[in-house]
């Protein structure tokens, strides 16, 4: 065989072993091949790649070549499997294809996790199938299939809840189990789960790999991904083993170990497998750069081959209409043409009224979205602006906590997601097997109140690490039971680190509390009432802790709050007038006490000192404040909820809001809107 390509089949042939084996063989030499109509295009990215071979495939077939004489093969199909799937179902385009991809990334297995992680907690051990009953219940009841759901959604969910209904049969081992062992075996079960990328129409396009291909022959191929590390695949020698080291091993045991690198004369053979598959029409595509832009090599095969068959190389455009133009509209989708028609201004309604589609309701969202993209205007309803409402009046009329008011102050939009939309963050305790941080804080209040509770009124002020060593085990045991998705690893250190924090901190505060004479007398107390300094407004909250002492035959008492988190820069008067540390202020209001003071034990490990202030805070400061609080209300009574994005040095508050996802704060027009409308300037300076 002259055939270059064949050398690595030819050392199999030449095998004296298979020699022996099959005798006297005969190589019938290669007569002159038809060569196919042959096309080669330079795309940008997978998706383009896919997109030309789908137009292709509608064109063949419009010239009566079955689908099921037309192949779309590449080295391998990983990369364009997620494009495949969207793109040809897009087109109608039936195919056939083997591989299936893992469902983790769908967010209706992401949603079920959490569902069921959040959901699972303690109980004692039951059968499988108790568990399995529980757990398909939940699921039906919490992911019910909505009416116009896709095929793929349907196939998940019914793919879960097979899962799900399989584990029933373990009751045959005679042993009950927790439900957190069960979650586990759940959780490895869906792992495992797949969904078929390509449906079952046998006489539809044949998506395969080029290995799969080897040896048969199709009217039509489209070959995908001729670069550089993709087609021939990279290849490198073993680090522990090199080829030179395998032609010594080979030479003098008779042992087959082949070499690594001549992995490219297999990957040569391939290739000319591959541009001999299409008896009439072979597309062939090489990427000049991938999605985000970067610059990609075509293959050297490609290259070579070229030679020996000149080709005008096609340049597929990156832009929507000029891309769409290198086809006959023929093949164009519903979609394709819409957005034709539209970026060139021409009128779509009876395109809409011809297919079928709710033209109407597309004229409305066209007409939101020109507003939308508007960098003129002041706040409308889609930036949050949403009016007066009667649920919003009886908002303003139940009262604020610090917490909701600083929030405002913030970023009205995350205050409106949370409590007007109640939007509840899919994220819950647990993420990823660690401990959340707002999780954390809240256990370490609960470890702090028993502490202190434990202590007494009368305790002595030595010997108190016992005393924390019973509230440490007493919280993590109650939350460890509540919360079985914890990593065990995670949990332990986690319970040493706020072990160690909260010795740190307890001992720099019963020093304080012996110097100045205070002593806990309660901790989380819940108050609600109003402040005569800040108006005719109701507050609510959750007090941490309140110390007395007497002094001049009187009772002093003093307001504490603990913060786990960073503590922001700043002198604290001024934080508290931009909409900061109102619980300071507020819980002095409510509690009727002569002193607030806020602990963050993070700054205090770093050596910095407690947050203060006193009554006197009212002469100077009260009336200001009075002002900001009464402009942030108004926003709430006004229905104005704008984004007010963290740019600012110190302001980060962006990059940990559970509600980023659905904000516009990267979109320019809307943000635009929000710094110049007239109701946001005035509360801007208000928190000045």
């Amino acid at each position: 065989i002259e055939n270059p390509a064949y050398t690595y089949a030819e050392k199999l042939l030449l095998d004296p072993a298979l020699q022996r084996k099959t005798g006297k063989h005969f190589v019938v030499p290669e007569g002159p091949a038809a060569i196919p109509k042959t096309e080669l295009w330079n795309c940008s990215g997978v998706s383009d790649e896919v997109w030309l071979a789908a137009k292709k495939i509608l064109l063949l077939a419009d010239q009566g070549i079955p689908f099921s004489d037309i192949c779309v093969t590449a080295r391998s199909l990983t990369p364009y499997l997620a494009a495949m799937r969207e793109i040809f179902q897009a087109n109608q385009i039936p195919y056939h294809m083997d591989a299936a991809e893992p469902v983790g990334a769908w967010p209706l297995i992401k949603r079920a996790r959490e569902l069921l992680s959040s959901n699972a907690g303690g109980g004692a051990p039951a059968p499988w199938s108790v568990h399995a009953r529980w757990t398909e219940d939940l699921l039906k009841q919490e992911l019910p299939l909505l009416p116009k759901a896709s095929a793929n959604i349907k196939t998940l969910l019914e793919g879960l809840l097979e899962a799900v209904h399989s584990l029933a049969d373990l009751d045959v081992l005679g042993e009950s189990v927790t439900r957190a062992h069960f979650m586990d075996v759940l959780g490895d079960t869906l792992d495992r789960l797949t969904l078929p990328l390509g449906s079952s129409h046998n006489a539809g396009v044949q998506v395969i790999d080029i290995m799969a291909a080897r040896g048969l022959h199709f009217r039509a191929v489209c070959l995908l991904g001729l670069n550089e590390k993709s087609f021939p695949r990279l290849i490198r020698e073993d680090p522990f083993l090199s080829d030179a080291a395998r032609s010594a091993l080979s030479e003098a045991l008779g042992c087959r170990l082949s070499r690594k690198m001549d992995g490219y004369s297999e990957e040569r053979l391939l290739f000319h497998l591959a541009t001999t598959l299409a008896d009439d029409s072979l597309c062939i595509s090489t990427q000049r750069s991938d999605e985000e832009g970067k610059a990609l090599v075509s293959s050297l095969y490609l290259q070579e081959w070229l030679l020996a068959h000149p080709l005008k190389e096609n340049h597929l455009p990156r832009t929507f209409l000029e891309k769409w133009r290198t086809v006959p509209t023929d093949v164009w989708t519903p979609k394709e043409i819409s957005i034709a028609f539209n970026r060139e201004h021409r009128d779509a309604v009876p395109l809409y009224q011809a297919l079928g589609w709710e033209w109407e309701i597309y004229q409305t969202l066209k007409s939101a979205q020109a507003e939308t993209e508007s960098f003129r205007g002041i706040l409308g309803a889609r930036d949050g602006h949403v009016g007066k409402t009667a649920a919003l009046t009886r908002l303003a009329q139940e009262g604020f906590s610090p917490h909701s008011l600083e929030e405002l102050a913030e970023c009205p939009f995350r205050y409106f997601a949370r409590k007007v939309l109640d939007l509840a963050p899919l994220e819950g305790d647990i993420r990823e097997g660690e401990l959340a941080a707002d999780a954390l804080g809240k256990l370490i209040h609960g470890v702090l109140e028993d502490f202190y509770k434990r202590l007494g009124k009368e305790k002595a002020r030595s010997g108190w690490e016992p005393v924390l060593d019973q509230a440490c085990r007493a919280a993590f045991k109650a939350f460890e039971k509540d919360h079985a998705a914890l990593y065990p690893v995670i949990w332990t250190s986690t319970q040493i680190l706020i072990r160690a924090r909260l010795q740190t901190f307890l001992k720099q505060d019963l020093a304080e509390l012996s110097a100045s004479g205070y002593w806990p007398q309660d901790a989380e107390i819940e108050l609600k009432g109003k402040i005569p300094e800040l108006g005719d407004l109701t507050f609510q909250g959750r007090i941490d802790r309140l110390d007395t002492k007497q002094e001049a035959g009187k009772t002093v008492t003093r307001v504490v709050d603990y913060k786990t988190g960073n503590d922001k820069k700043g002198k604290t008067e001024t934080l508290i007038q931009k909409g900061a540390l109102l619980q300071l202020p507020i819980y002095l209001g409510l509690a009727k006490a002569q002193e607030a003071a806020l602990y963050n034990l993070q700054d205090l490990e770093k050596g910095g000192d407690p947050r203060s202030i006193g009554e006197d805070f009212w002469k100077e400061h009260g009336k200001k404040l009075a002002e900001s609080i009464q402009g942030l209300v108004s926003l709430i009574r006004e229905g104005t909820f704008y984004i007010r994005p963290s740019d600012d040095v110190g302001q980060i508050y962006c990059d940990w809001c559970e509600y980023a996802a659905i904000c516009r704060k990267n979109h320019r027009p809307t943000r635009a809107r929000s710094e110049n409308d007239p109701i946001r300037k005035a509360n801007d300076r208000h928190l000045a």
